[in-house]
């Protein structure tokens, strides 16, 4: 089972981009801390609800998962791994995020097999 959970801060502006079905797709970074090392997680959400706004500095958390895209760029193919949202809310509110969170493990807890 391939789950991410991420907290971090929105540090570049929001790419939008409508494919050709119709669907939204949102790019932006996170920077968070790795044992003390400011690291930055390519992110991307596919069709995010219409209230949604995301703005650089915002504290967000994120639960996805960890994807490989392929694409075409200057006739060669390229790929970009990136986090994949699933769910996301504001790291203030620590309700959903305990509500996010443990959704995650619970779905993670069904695909571990029985001891």
């Amino acid at each position: 089972m391939n789950i991410v959970v991420i907290s971090g801060v929105v540090s570049r502006e929001v790419d939008v981009r409508t494919l050709a079905n119709g669907s939204v797709v949102w790019s932006f970074d996170l920077r968070t801390a790795n044992n003390g090392v400011s690291v930055s997680v390519p992110v991307s959400w596919m069709d995010p609800p219409t209230r949604s706004a995301l703005a650089i500095d915002d504290d967000v958390v994120v639960v996805g998962h960890v994807q490989r895209r392929f694409f075409k760029s200057g006739g060669q193919t390229q790929s970009r791994t990136e986090v994949s949202v699933a769910s996301l809310t504001s790291a203030r509110s620590k309700r959903r995020v305990a509500h996010m969170v443990g959704d995650a493990v619970d779905d993670l807890l069904s695909y571990m097999p029985a001891v």
